[in-house]
């Protein structure tokens, strides 16, 4: 009695009043071969963190996957915290002495022996875990044993949580605060004790948070669905589409290009609806200089960012037209001004026979103005007189004297002011019809136009059309100029496999793996898809733009050269590419010219060049 008394106390003492808790009796130690069976189960939960370092699970921070309930309970009969340290002691001397006795089995199987696997493991198991002891009684398990109890209720509480955070994942709502609950689970210290499946559980938190990025993304897509056709709908669609963006760019999500596909449908839809209320908007600007800044910034203040609609062309040209517009208009209020200021605005629209053809009084005395001569006097004739005076200042000098007459200057229509005579202080000058519109011309500067750009516009639209434009000859290194393409993925050809992959994310080839010889590479045979095959031009390969001939400006005077005339011009040129064209895995799997048209189309900008005309019978060709 006195030495149980006394062994209990020691116990007490050293291993805590755990030790002299009564056996349960609910664990049953089985025959080897259930150990065996046992340990081979467990091992692949654990290999990986055993192999490189079994510390984990030895100091008690991670529970053994034996000890788990879906491995333990089926051998031992119960929980394993009902395991008492006498119990663990059995176990782990029973489990010593099972591996040295299959130890030998083993040496004799051969290596293709399906019993080998199973023992290899189990030995494995419980060498490396340290479970398995040849000398290990109640005293020295019940530390081991109070570890291993201890990871357990760490593990079913990490379990618990885990099990809770993903019962919470469905109602996550598709917000950012969503994301800060899914990083506070993450940093979850309870997950820690999952050991190596917590890498799992994080994932499916990693998951969800791509699930709840992909949702955001189209909630805002669809968003835009709800702005009205017209410009006030797009001024604000742009403006949210610029907040969608900064906000969605936090984060990761797979439907981008979903987002940027309906942003770009929905602009264009918009922007075609809007275009009328723009123009109205433009013709609303004052014909002033605030006015024309107005419209100048007009494109850019609706359009502040990319995507661009697929008509800014014609936002484009309709603030090109209201400026022309603008500056006739207040060249005009000038010359009203002007004429009010010395009496003239009744007689301004006297008909006048100016050097380009019929003009008026009025059109004639501004130019002048504008050459720097001053108004003087204008004289109508008495009542039995027929001639107009008109008198202009030359600046610092004399004054002249113009001297005109109703006339019918050109036949079949109404009688016009043409000058007879120019007078100044030294000379006086008789003139004839076209001495006058010589002298017209001189006074205001007037050049007779030449060969206008529209004239020129259909030539350079034939020369255009008459070669395929927009062409890929070859995807990186392959050529493409002919189809199937047949393709062995060597080293060197890494980048036109992932581009040729593009074309096919893009549907515009099928790409077909074959068999191959060298099992080092794989062989590919690339064939057109129905999407595809209306762009391939054979030896130019596959062609995608259509150039748009748009205008042609600074048109030069004809000259003459090897006996034919020719003139040159700066010709603007508008590119147009199918739908496809604008995702960025096309320009990712294209090289050349097609990716400044790309750049063209969608910033709206049209690309220039030199061009030169030659007459011909027909008329007016591009020059070669």
């Amino acid at each position: 009695m006195t030495r149980n008394l006394a062994y209990a106390s020691l116990a007490v003492m050293f291993f805590g009043a755990a030790t002299v808790t009564p056996a349960s009796a609910a664990i049953q130690i089985p025959d080897c071969e259930a150990i065996i069976n046992w340990a081979a189960r467990a091992y692949p939960e654990d290999e990986a963190t055993l192999i490189r370092n079994a510390q984990p699970f030895h100091s008690g921070v991670w529970l053994l996957s034996g000890f788990k309930d879906e491995h333990w309970i089926p051998v031992f009969g119960a929980p394993f915290p009902e395991t008492t340290a006498a119990e663990f002691a059995k176990f782990s001397t029973t489990a010593e002495a099972c591996r040295r006795e299959r130890r030998s089995e083993l040496r004799g199987l051969p290596n293709n022996h399906p019993r080998r696997a199973t023992l290899v493991a189990a030995d494995t198991y419980l060498l490396r875990s340290a479970v398995a002891r040849q000398q290990i009684n109640p005293q020295t398990a019940a530390p081991m044993l109070a570890r291993y109890k201890a990871a357990y209720a760490a593990y079913s509480e990490a379990i618990a949580t885990r099990d809770a955070q993903l019962g919470a994942l469905k109602d996550l709502p598709p917000t950012m605060e969503s994301f800060s609950t899914l990083e506070a689970m993450k940093r979850d210290p309870k997950l820690a004790s999952l050991g190596p499946a917590r890498a799992q559980h994080i994932q499916h938190l990693d998951a969800a948070k791509l699930y709840l990025a992909d949702a955001m993304v189209m909630a805002a897509a669809e968003e835009m669905a709800n702005f009205p056709e017209n410009l006030d709908g797009l001024r604000d669609l742009i403006a949210y589409r610029a907040k969608a963006r900064a906000e969605l760019s936090k984060l990761k999500s797979r439907r981008v290009q979903d987002f940027l596909n309906i942003e770009a449908e929905r602009t264009d839809a918009l922007a075609a609806a809007a275009l009328p209320a723009f123009v109205a908007e433009l013709q609303a600007a004052p014909a002033s200089v605030e006015g024309k800044a107005t419209v100048q910034a007009a494109v850019n203040n609706l359009f502040p960012q990319q995507p661009l609609p697929r008509n800014i062309r014609g936002y484009q040209k309709a603030v090109k037209k209201r400026l022309t517009e603008i500056d006739e208009e207040i060249k005009s209020v000038a010359c009203n001004t002007t004429l009010a200021k010395h009496g003239l605005s009744d007689d301004a629209v006297t008909p006048l026979l100016g050097p380009g053809g019929e003009s008026n009084l009025g059109a004639f005395v501004c130019a002048l103005t504008d050459k720097g001569l001053a108004f003087g006097e204008y004289k109508k004739p008495g009542f039995f007189g027929s001639t107009h005076e008109l008198v202009m200042q030359i600046p610092s000098g004399p004054s002249l004297v113009f001297e005109l007459k109703l006339v019918e200057a050109i036949k079949g229509r109404p009688d016009m002011l043409v000058g007879t005579r120019m007078k100044d202080p030294t000379k006086t000058q008789d003139l004839t019809v076209t001495a006058w519109q010589e002298l017209a011309a001189e006074m205001t500067g007037y050049t007779p136009p030449g060969i206008t750009g529209e004239e020129l516009l259909p030539a350079a639209q034939a020369k255009l059309d008459s070669t395929p434009q927009g062409c890929v000859t070859t995807v990186y290194t392959q050529s493409i100029t002919a189809f199937p393409v047949a393709l062995q993925a060597g080293a060197l050809d890494r980048d036109t496999i992932r581009r040729f992959a593009l074309l096919g994310d893009l549907s515009l080839v099928n790409i077909e793996e074959q068999p191959s010889a060298n099992r080092s590479y794989r062989n590919y045979r690339y064939t057109l898809t129905a999407m595809a095959e209306p762009y391939f031009k054979g030896k130019h390969g596959l062609c995608f733009a259509k150039l748009i001939a748009e205008d042609i400006s600074d048109v030069s005077k004809p000259f003459t050269r090897d006996g034919r005339t020719y003139v040159t011009g700066i010709l603007e040129v508008f590119p147009e590419l199918p739908e496809f064209a604008l995702d960025p895995r096309f320009a990712q799997a294209v090289d050349g010219p097609i990716r400044n048209l790309i750049s063209a189309m969608k910033t709206g900008q049209a690309m220039q060049s030199k061009v030169a005309f030659v007459r011909t019978d027909a008329g007016w060709e591009a020059a070669d």
